[in-house]
């Protein structure tokens, strides 16, 4: 599940739904595997996020695709992932409403920028890298993504294009989010669920 900009819990698979935490009452519902204009092809969801008009998106995991669904209309669009069979997954959406979010077949970190409609892809220099999720941006720019395949954490330097991959001390890395420290603004925290083990990494640049 996520927050939305007006406190609003939302949270769904193959469909969207809004729930008011005063009330514990559901808002709104949205099964945007009905819609007309669906693609072809399997379609699964993957973790919700909210732009700052209240809109929710997801990655379609199973298609390949970023969904928006607008709350004032319940038109759906269907953004297709510019890598094919990428496994898009676990997207945020920072305070520019570009939601960030990772390909895990595509071995890429992503953004669509949700204003221009566009995307923006980069990859590691490793191959099989597959990056789990993104984190937002830190507090210089930078976006985080873990790769358990690798044991490495991925740091993306958006303005630069720079990838710095981070080995990690533990073997058998398994993350399945991370959060800019809220503090700082700088470190990530993260859980190595195969190990039992809270990781920070703090850049010292």
């Amino acid at each position: 599940f996520t927050l939305g900009p007006d406190g609003k819990i939302w949270s769904g698979f193959s469909n969207f739904v809004r729930i008011n935490p005063d009330t514990l009452e559901v808002e709104y519902q949205l099964d945007w595997t009905k819609a007309d204009n669906l693609p072809p092809g399997p379609h699964s969801g993957y973790e919700p996020a909210v732009d700052s008009q209240g809109n929710p998106y997801i990655t379609d995991f199973g298609g390949s695709y970023i969904v928006k669904a607008d709350v004032e209309t319940d038109e759906v669009k269907f953004f297709k992932v510019p890598t094919p069979n990428s496994q898009p997954r676990r997207g945020r959406m920072d305070s520019q409403d570009r939601f960030w979010f990772a390909e895990y077949t595509g071995d890429k970190i992503a953004m669509l920028d949700t204003k221009t409609e566009q995307f923006k892809e980069w990859s590691p220099s490793m191959k099989w890298a597959g990056p789990y999720t993104s984190s937002l941006p830190n507090n210089k720019g930078r976006v985080f993504a873990p790769s358990s395949m690798s044991d490495r954490l991925l740091r993306l330097d958006p303005a630069t294009d720079e990838i710095v991959e981070y080995l990690l001390p533990t073997q058998d890395f398994d993350a399945k989010q991370l959060q800019i420290d809220p503090i700082g603004g700088r470190a990530v925290w993260l859980a190595n669920v195969r190990n039992a083990r809270l990781v920070k990494i703090e850049p010292i640049d």
